[in-house]
Order: structure tokens, then C-alpha cells, then sequence
């Protein structure tokens, strides 16, 4: 079974065959999915960054060896990221400027005045 990749993986194959094998050490019942396949899924999380163990706590996890199942297992088991503040560091002023109405009115008929002629 060979493994498709878009890039040239950085993971080794050694190096998730290792998870793999502390995985399968301690996973109850055995995966029915093919060894070469959940290392095929640990190479390929090792690539988007994860630890192994993560990866291994996700297989541990997880409902399918899918790619999709794994990732989903991984992104929820990430800690969240903590809500802004409500409040804001830097507000800006209110100018007030009270503005009479004929003035109002009269800075309005100079622009269409100016709109028309």
C-alpha cells in the first residue's frame, strides 16, 4: 500500500511507526484498520505539527481511522483559546459638538447650491 502525498513528507516513516507500536501496545481491542494505514494518518499529523502524544491520545479517541476522524479527535482536544477582554484598552473621546439648525440647514442648501449650478 503506498501513501499519496501532495508534499514531500518531513515525518519518517520510523518515527510514526514508533507511535504507532506505543499506540497498538496499549490499545484494547486491536484497530482492524492495516498497520501501514494508521501510519500513513500518524506521518501525516506529525506533519501538520502535532506531538505524538496527542497523536496517540487522539487515536486512543477516536471512532474511525480516517484522516477526518483523526483530525477532528485532534482539533477537539485542543485547549482553547481564552476569550478577549470585554472592555477595550484605548477608547476614543465623544466630541460634542452642538450644531443649531439653521446652521445645519444652511450648510446643506450651500452644498446642493453648490450640487446644481
Amino acid at each position: 500500500m503506498t501513501e499519496l502525498y501532495l508534499d514531500t513528507p518531513t515525518a519518517s516513516a520510523e518515527e510514526a511507526a514508533q507511535i504507532v507500536d506505543t499506540y497498538l501496545e496499549t490499545a484494547q481491542p486491536k484497530p482492524i484498520t492495516s498497520y501501514h494505514k494508521i501510519r500513513g494518518i500518524v506521518r501525516r499529523c506529525l506533519d501538520a505539527g502535532y506531538e505524538a502524544a496527542q497523536i496517540v491520545d487522539a487515536l486512543h479517541a477516536t471512532e474511525a481511522f480516517t484522516l477526518s476522524a483523526i483530525e477532528y479527535t485532534l482539533r477537539r482536544a485542543k485547549p482553547q483559546t481564552p476569550n478577549p477582554p470585554e472592555h477595550r484598552f484605548w477608547k476614543p473621546e465623544p466630541i460634542e459638538r452642538p450644531v443649531r439648525k439653521d446652521a445645519a440647514l444652511a450648510n446643506i442648501r450651500s452644498i446642493r447650491k453648490g450640487q446644481y449650478e
